[in-house]
């Protein structure tokens, strides 16, 4: 069944109950007061161990080569964070800087309206957000305006701002309060999405250079 040994079922299954359920951090029984330090942690790394497939379960491949493909095409690549979590960006910014794409952070420029003016269908927007889009965010509004294609990596539950984008990577997690209850396992999901991105866009770009 995939797992190593009963300690990993069982964690699974009780996940899986959760999933079912869906119960509230505080009812589960994943993280039992009476566990010692060690238990506690390997359930922890089951956790995020499901986070992971999961993650990787929902992603479409024919939306990832059209993002990918929007991406290697582009003059340049902007990046967006919904809820101005920048700091966390920078390993996927390193990456793709060495990947041979440097992208822009729009939160960074001095004249962000300027700079999202500027944006035309030859570039490519990264949307990415852990949170759901806020109605006054008035820079995002006018970036969904721009003819460049615009690709959604989110964890929020926000179906409206899925509907905006032309690409959306994946929209996890959903229908699991356990998991939308810790707070840690929506920025895991999202840094994993932005690797998963930079390391398909370095695929693209060898197979390119070796035809």
């Amino acid at each position: 069944m995939g797992c190593q040994n009963y300690r990993e079922f069982s964690i699974g299954l009780q996940l899986e109950k959760i999933k079912n359920d869906d119960e509230t951090i505080e009812k589960s029984r994943v993280f039992m007061e009476t566990e010692d330090l060690f238990e506690y942690l390997q359930r922890v790394g089951v956790l995020f161990k499901h986070v992971v497939d999961d993650c990787v379960s929902v992603i479409d491949r024919d939306s990832l080569e059209d993002i990918v493909a929007a991406f290697y095409d582009a003059k340049n690549i902007y990046l967006y964070s919904l809820d101005g979590r920048e700091n966390i960006l920078e390993l996927f910014l390193d990456q793709m800087k060495q990947a041979g794409k440097e992208v822009i952070l729009i939160r960074s420029s001095d004249d962000p309206k300027a700079l999202i003016a500027s944006m035309d269908d030859k570039d490519a927007i990264l949307i990415v957000s852990a949170l759901e889009m806020k109605e006054d965010d008035v820079f995002l509004d006018e970036i969904l305006k721009r003819p460049c294609p615009k690709v959604l990596v989110s964890t929020a539950d926000d179906s409206d701002l899925y509907s905006k984008a032309d690409h959306v990577f994946y929209d996890y997690p959903k229908g699991n309060n356990f998991i939308r209850n810790s707070r840690s396992v929506p920025q895991v999901s999202l840094l994993l999405g932005l690797d998963l991105l930079q390391a398909a866009f370095v695929k693209m770009t060898l197979d390119r250079r070796s035809e």
